[in-house]
């Protein structure tokens, strides 16, 4: 059980490391434009980040082996 705690925060931690410079990326996207102009320059910056978003954390677990389900509990 402490196991299994312990690699959840693990992989919280290296999630959270991981989108750190995604988020500083972001926060620097918005500060350059803002919400009023230029947001069709920002379509292909928003695939990246929703693409990292939804890649990251599931790439995360499987690296560090935690199960995504009961079938996979080792």
């Amino acid at each position: 059980m402490m196991e299994r705690l312990y690699k959840i925060a693990l992989t919280s931690f290296a999630i959270g490391t991981l989108f750190l410079p995604l988020l500083l990326f972001v926060h620097y996207l918005e500060a350059r434009y803002p919400a009023t102009t230029q947001l069709t320059s920002l379509a292909w910056y928003e695939m990246f980040i929703i693409l990292a978003l939804l890649v990251i954390p599931f790439g995360t677990l499987k690296l560090l082996r935690v199960p995504w389900n009961s079938k996979e509990s080792q």
